[in-house]
């Protein structure tokens, strides 16, 4: 990766962000304080939002990295708000904080955050991201179908199958269990904590605290009961969900649940689940994969945009062939591969290519897919087919991406060349005559015999598959 890091830092060091701080005014007189870094070069752009956790601290300055991502290679916004009583030049946790933070004045202070946004910045082009982890996950979860300008929706270690009370109760039984308490003593710790919910729930005061000193009675009592099942079922965005198995603080079955009812709503949802890593993403072997899932997420929000106008594109090829909208489409398609390529040039300076290993299966089949639509780029390519194919040698990537990148690199460069297009796998082809053909072969007699050694199906059987996707039944 070393040939390319000039180049980003000197876009980093080129493109300066732009960034402020604002403030709005309470009903109760009090402030709220948000960030806003906007891309320079964008007359119009999309904004990404952030949620922050349960922590009592300041999200000023907290992403900077996360935030120059997004501003300078995706050109969207940045968003951050801070909880009541942040900023604060207090020692330790703000009193304001303490008083007034719940997952309901959070709620309420992200929607007038919003209204301002929308009579104050016409560059917004009425398209939100929402990102967020642990209690922030929670907040967007709660929030995404209030927003009409919700886009994405990215949840990490939120749980939300099950509310936070059960899933407290829930991970206290596994505990003990595990340590090898009986039954009676498990049922004497769950009515405890019943109880405990019970208190709460009567007295929501900001004057007592549990499971920590910064999480009042009041806070508790905004976000125990709460069912995250109920407001995602009227979202339609896509949604991204990443959770560890090991982690203590959000079981990782909550999250199954979540996942398995969204699937049965016919929701967009991706459910990563990230084996031996805790709630911060680390793994049981102490290694943080924090940055992994980070560039994960991203790799995974490259590739719906990616995905949604080549779908896009062959339904209006189905359609109307001869479309005049086509041209612009295309060139629409070519600007988000040239963006996709230089972001992933950024993360894998960071990360490295996404492998099973390091970023799960999910993130190693976007960087591929973000790879093999890079045809403005062979060199890239080439370089991320050497990486694919040493990793398959480790099982760490998938046998059917390392064939169709090859045949991807084979053609480009022969056609580059002013050579005759040819592959190995024919997984690459065009419409002749209204059918989709694959282009020619080298050995063609035993292409099978190489696709079931790189987990692909008889060549017959692609070629219909593409005729059917394309919509050509006369080509079957």
């Amino acid at each position: 990766m070393g040939k390319y890091t000039a180049a980003i830092l000197s876009l980093f060091v080129y493109q300066m962000v732009l960034g402020a701080t604002y403030h709005l005014d309470r009903p109760d007189g009090s402030q709220i304080t948000y960030y806003l870094e906007e891309p320079k070069h964008s007359p119009k752009f999309p904004i990404l939002i952030l949620l922050q956790g349960s922590q009592c601290t300041s999200v000023d300055g907290r992403y900077d990295e996360f935030a120059t991502l997004f501003t300078q290679i995706f050109q969207t916004a940045f968003l951050t708000v801070e909880k009541p009583g942040f900023p604060s030049k207090e020692e330790g946790c703000p009193k304001e904080y303490l008083e007034n933070n719940t997952i309901d004045q959070r709620i309420e202070d992200l929607h007038t955050v919003f209204a301002e946004l929308r009579s104050s910045k016409p560059e917004w082009n009425r398209e939100l991201i929402l990102m967020g982890g642990s209690e922030g996950a929670t907040l967007g979860g709660l929030i995404a179908h209030q927003i009409p300008e919700a886009r994405y929706l990215m949840l990490a270690a939120g749980g939300g199958g099950m509310t936070f009370a059960e899933e407290l109760l829930f991970l206290q039984r596994k505990k003990m269990t595990n340590e090898g308490a009986s039954q009676g003593e498990v049922d004497v710790a769950q009515e405890k904590m019943r109880a405990k919910f019970e208190e709460i729930k009567g007295n929501p005061t900001p004057d007592k605290s549990w499971y920590g000193e910064t999480n009042t009675y009041k806070w508790w009592a905004s976000i125990l009961f709460r069912d995250l099942r109920e407001s995602l079922a009227s979202v339609k965005v896509p949604i991204y969900i990443v959770q560890g198995t090991e982690d203590w603080s959000v079981p990782v079955e909550s999250s199954d649940q979540l996942a398995s009812f969204l699937q049965s709503q016919n929701k967009k949802v991706t459910y990563v689940r990230r084996e031996g890593l805790s709630h911060n993403f680390q793994h049981t072997n102490g290694q943080s994969y924090s940055k992994y899932v980070y560039a994960a997420s991203v790799f995974w929000l490259m590739v719906q945009e990616d995905q949604e106008l080549r779908f896009k594109l062959m339904e209006m090829i189905k359609d109307d062939p001869n479309s005049p909208f086509l041209p612009e489409l295309w060139q629409k398609i070519a600007q988000i591969d040239q963006r996709n390529t230089m972001a992933t040039k950024v993360l894998m300076s960071r990360t490295g290519f996404p492998l099973i290993s390091t970023h799960g299966h999910q993130a190693n089949r976007d960087g591929w897919l973000i790879a093999q639509h890079a045809d403005r780029d062979v060199a890239f390519q080439k370089e991320v087919l050497a990486i694919l194919e040493t990793a398959l040698k480790q099982n760490d990537t998938h046998p059917p991406d390392v064939a169709y990148l090859t045949d991807r690199v084979m053609v480009n460069e022969r056609v580059q060349n002013g050579q005759a297009a040819k592959q190995l796998f024919g997984t690459q082809g065009r419409l002749k005559d209204k059918c989709w053909e694959p282009w020619s072969m080298q050995d063609h007699r035993t292409v099978d015999e190489r696709r079931a050694r790189y987990d692909l199906g008889p060549l017959a059987d692609y070629v219909r598959l593409m005729n059917e996707l394309y919509g050509k039944p006369e080509c079957l």
